[in-house]
């Protein structure tokens, strides 16, 4: 380790000292305006049709000279790039032309919102210049679609507009013209102020990314960067109401009901011009993507990601102090412990989820930069049935009660691109069930050059059932400088043991308090054979609260280079050279017992080859090593991609992790048997392999449709080789217990397939064809991965085909757009 730390201290001095950057001033410099004019007559509208010859064009004035953000930030753009914009009381319209060599021009097809090998022009707007909520509308060559909703510093691809586009190619590059309506825009009453705005533009080919006001890549934000937009101004608000109603129709052929049909109506309304209400009746999430599921051998749950289109769209303001995980709501049913009742009954019908009756939102920020967002779903009651084996007779059994799920956020806009917000949450069940209520706050402030910030969240939970009551809180605070070559911060958290947010949120440690203090250094101009390349430190220390002892310290370095050509190495190194006490694994709840996780180092090194390439490769390597005889861990994760041409590419990937005498909870005794006493904790040393693998083909036909596939296999094999008493000093017994309560060998396996047609037939309207299969597999065996996989095509038998229509029905594509089109 000693070897490794030298140089990394070795290598951080020669980026320092080989790399006194100056970003060019173009980066720097005046804040551009953008003037709009604006079209007085429904017969001067331009059509969007690509060709930018309509006689109201040559009325508005280009605005050029785009400036580099990498790969040398400041530089001129190689290639010239120009725009105009215009607008109505309707929408907002663009033009523009963007020079380049045909044989450069790169434009692979992807699905919408998801940007391959590709050029692109981006318009990104921020109506109430706040630098904190913005919109960004993007076209490729081929024109494909991508829009953005832009939060801080962070970007949400599933925010979707409806907006027209159309592109060409010409002899001298190619050129994109928008139609971008207001009611897909949310802005201060009569659109009255001073815009932010900008424009971006990509060229793959040489990976260029520029912008017209120029944006600095030491400096964190991009919306705080932006140039501004003026002219705009008494624009009635909109009449924002679109309908999506939306049948699916399911067949299943191993169910005894192999036919399904349902329906549904999400509704959009827009109350004035900031507020929107969103509201869905009867969901139907069944071609919802199928999550990549683990074994779970851990004290926490794992988090899965959220895939269903209404809690994916419009959320971040539900994000603040990080109380809300939306898979609560229709969760996963298990709350059925078939162990309370006799034996005479067995399980005839239980409902994997609940059922989820409607869910709204309403959110917006009114001119004074509040910001309002209500959320509230309702779940009705969920039922399992059991069967009577002596009698035959079959009863219900509530297993989930009529729940509601509320939110209520404030949020307010500060100077210098700083909020400050107040959360509620809260989770009423019928009957005698818990109910739970969590207050919390976050702010983030930030000095005017965008240098500085402090930020800081905190929360108080409240649970009550039957009678009983529990109490907790949280508070998390960070501090630093987040901008320039140099960074740090400083942060410290605290939760407390009875905090709770998990009726509508998640929590993965608690009792704990944990400071961690970092460093970085990033350059940003190349320089010989580097692009760009960052070096951080990370130190972080961990108490337990209640007992009041240590419990773990860890340091981690990292360095990432990006070459010239675009390849790029990562190498990290995380050690934690004192022992750890972990209280967790031992699974007490009144933090009584903890288990010595020995001292212990890992090393990492990942390689990325150019994108740009017909084969591409992101390989990582993990090599862990405790100071513990045998113990170690070799992990590798590589996920190729094909590009066959524009139209046809496969991406894949390959996981594997093996750990050698690994050290984990396996039960606690419950009655006094040999060697054990009840109460007595016993741990296992396992042998764990996983092997991950997947795969995923996308043909496409053209921007509105589309075949895509994804497979997946995971396979996790435990051999439990011995089984040991923690000790009250947090070590093993050498005695090797003998029992029944665990297997000695166990292989998980879970399968999942899908493949889907999709047709965009109108603007927002979609047909999709899907086809799913799936297989989870539970076994007492210490078979070979191989050997199980063998048998792959017999497990695919669980197949569920289903077709669905969305159809998006806008009142201002069906009476205001109409009527523009018909005096065209």
């Amino acid at each position: 380790m000693r070897v490794f730390l030298i140089f990394f201290i070795l290598l951080l001095a020669t980026e320092v000292g080989l790399s006194q950057e100056i970003i060019g001033d173009s980066t720097a410099k005046r804040v551009k305006t953008a003037f709009v004019s604006k079209i007085e007559t429904l017969d001067k509208r331009p059509i969007i049709d690509g060709e930018g010859n309509d006689e109201v064009w040559s009325k508005a004035k280009y605005y050029t000279d785009f400036t580099l953000i990498e790969p040398h930030p400041g530089a001129p753009c190689s290639k010239n790039t120009q725009f105009k914009i215009l607008f109505d009381d309707n929408a907002i319209y663009l033009f523009a032309l963007l020079s380049d060599d045909k044989s450069n021009i790169l434009k692979e097809l992807a699905q919408r919102d998801n940007y391959n090998n590709t050029d692109f022009i981006e318009f990104v707007f921020d109506p109430y210049a706040s630098g904190t909520i913005g919109f960004g509308f993007s076209v490729t060559p081929r024109n494909l679609q991508r829009d953005i909703k832009y939060i801080g510093i962070e970007e949400d691809e599933s925010w979707d507009g409806i907006w027209d586009s159309a592109v060409k190619l010409t002899d001298n590059g190619w050129q994109a013209e928008l139609r971008i309506p207001f009611s897909q825009l949310r802005f201060p009453k009569g659109g009255n102020s001073n815009w932010r705005f900008n424009v971006f533009r990509q060229m793959k080919k040489s990976r260029e990314l520029s912008a017209w006001q120029g944006v600095n890549p030491a400096i964190s934000g991009v919306l705080n960067q932006s140039g501004f937009l003026e002219g705009i101004k008494d624009v009635k608000s909109p009449l924002r109401l679109s309908l999506f109603p939306y049948l699916s129709t399911y067949y299943s052929p191993a169910s005894e009901k192999p036919f399904k049909i349902s329906g549904g109506l999400d509704l959009k309304y827009g109350l004035n011009d900031a507020y929107t209400l969103d509201l869905t009746l009867i969901p139907d999430f069944g071609q919802v993507s199928f999550d990549n599921n683990v074994y779970n051998l851990g004290p926490f749950e794992v988090q899965y990601e959220e895939r269903r289109p209404f809690f994916t769209e419009g959320l971040e303001l539900f994000s603040r102090a990080e109380l809300f995980y939306s898979r609560r709501i229709g969760a996963t049913n298990d709350y059925l412990n078939i162990t309370e009742y006799p034996d005479s009954l067995t399980v005839v019908d239980f409902p994997m989820k609940n059922k989820l009756i409607n869910a709204f939102k309403l959110t917006g920020r009114g001119s004074n930069g509040l910001a309002v967002g209500v959320f509230n779903a309702t779940e009705g009651r969920s039922y399992a049935t059991l069967r009577n084996e002596i009698t035959g007779k079959e009863v219900k059994q509530l297993i989930n009660p009529l729940t509601n799920y509320n939110i209520i956020v404030l949020d307010k806009n500060l100077k210098n691109n700083s909020y400050f917000s107040i959360i509620n949450t809260n989770v009423m069940r019928q009957g005698s069930s818990r109910d739970a209520n969590v207050l919390g706050t976050e702010f983030n402030l930030r000095n005017k050059d965008q240098t500085y910030f402090v930020q800081a969240n905190g929360a108080l939970s409240y649970i009550q059932r039957q009678g009983i009551k529990q109490t907790g809180h949280k508070f998390f605070v960070e501090m630093g400088k987040n901008s320039g070559n140099w960074t740090y911060s400083l942060e410290h958290e605290e939760i407390s043991k009875d905090f709770n947010p998990t009726d509508l949120g998640f929590l993965n440690e608690y009792n704990i308090r944990k400071s961690e203090l970092n460093f970085a250094y990033s350059t940003y101009i190349p320089r010989g054979i580097r692009n760009k390349s960052t070096t951080s430190l990370e130190l972080e220390y961990v108490r337990i609260i209640r007992p009041d002892r240590f419990a773990n310290f860890s340091v981690e370095l990292q360095h990432f280079f990006l070459e010239r050509n675009f390849n790029a190495v990562s190498l990290t190194l995380k050690a934690e050279p004192i022992l750890t006490y972990d209280y967790y694994e031992a699974r007490r709840l009144d933090f009584s017992r903890y288990y010595v996780y020995p001292t212990n180092y890992a090393l990492s090194f990942l390689v990325s080859s150019d994108y740009r390439k017909a084969f591409a490769l992101d390989m990582t390597y993990t090599w862990q090593k405790w100071n513990e005889k045998g113990r170690n861990k070799h992990e590798i994760n590589a996920d190729p991609r094909i590009r066959i041409n524009d139209y046809f590419s496969i991406k894949g990937n390959v996981g594997y992790s093996g750990i050698e005498n690994d050290v984990g909870y396996a039960y606690t005794s419950l009655k006094d048997d040999g060697l054990l006493k009840a109460g007595d904790i016993v741990f296992s040393r396992r042998y764990l392999k996983t092997v991950d693998l997947g795969l995923n083909p996308v043909i496409l036909v053209n921007p509105n449709l589309n075949f895509s596939f994804r497979v997946r296999n995971y396979w996790s094999r435990i051999n439990n080789n011995t089984f040991n008493i923690l000790e009250k000093d947090g070590h093993l017994s050498e005695e090797n217990i003998v029992t029944d309560e665990v297997p000695e060998n166990i292989v998980v396996e879970y399968i999942n397939f899908e493949a889907r047609a999709t047709w965009r037939f109108a603007g927002g309207s979609d047909l999709i064809l899907a086809w799913d299969s799936g297989y989870t597999g539970f076994s007492e065996e210490s078979a070979k991965y191989w050997t199980t996989f063998q048998r792959f095509g017999d497990k695919i038998d669980n197949n569920i085909f289903s077709v669905r229509v969305n159809y998006f029905l806008d009142y201002e594509r069906l009476f205001v757009k109409k009527n523009i089109e018909s005096v065209h």
